[in-house]
C-alpha cells in the first residue's frame, strides 16, 4: 500500500511538472 502511495505522489508531481510547462 505504501509504494502505491509513494508512485501516486511521485505522478502527482510529474504531472505538475508537466501543467507547468503547459
Amino acid at each position: 500500500e505504501e509504494s502505491v502511495e509513494i508512485i501516486s505522489t511521485k505522478l502527482g508531481k510529474k504531472k505538475t511538472s508537466m501543467e507547468e510547462r503547459l
